[in-house]
């Protein structure tokens, strides 16, 4: 995304790293609750991954949304780690080639959902938006010097 495509959206200069591919769509807010479908497509089915989502989503927002995990060949033609987002006004889809990419993705809904204003509302808002993204590097790392005389304050700060 380049540097002027970022300032014409904030909502995208949110997001760490930045997405290959952000569009910003017209009309309202998806509510992100309860009532929330999100269908994820990847390659093949693993029971293991809706957990994981339905933990996520819970430590996120607090959520038990509805997940649902569909094979789709297709997804297997993204690259590793890449993913494909539809945030539409009643569902979310995520197309990604494996758990990698979904995991990512969820990542990117977190950093993007702002929390509904009010007292006692409990939901987030999520702008409407096509998001396709994928890893610069096959590797995504951090690399870390801790010397003996280093303190435990700093490598957090680092971090």
């Amino acid at each position: 995304m380049t540097d002027s495509a970022v300032m014409n959206n904030p909502i995208a200069s949110r997001l760490l790293p930045p997405a290959r591919q952000f569009n910003l769509l017209s009309g309202t807010y998806h509510t992100l609750g309860e009532k929330t479908s999100i269908t994820v497509f990847v390659p093949e089915e693993k029971a293991e991954l809706q957990q994981r989502l339905l933990q996520r989503a819970v430590a996120y927002w607090q959520i038990s949304p509805a997940i649902v995990i569909v094979a789709k060949k297709e997804a297997a033609g993204l690259k590793p780690g890449a993913y494909r987002l539809q945030i539409g006004e009643q569902a979310i889809t995520i197309t990604a080639s494996g758990e990698q990419g979904v995991l990512h993705a969820m990542s990117t809904l977190r950093q993007i959902a702002e929390p509904e204003r009010g007292p006692l509302l409990k939901n987030y808002l999520l702008p409407m938006a096509d998001i396709d993204d994928e890893p610069c590097c096959s590797f995504r790392g951090i690399h870390l010097c801790w010397f003996p005389e280093t303190e435990f304050w700093e490598m957090e700060r680092a971090v």
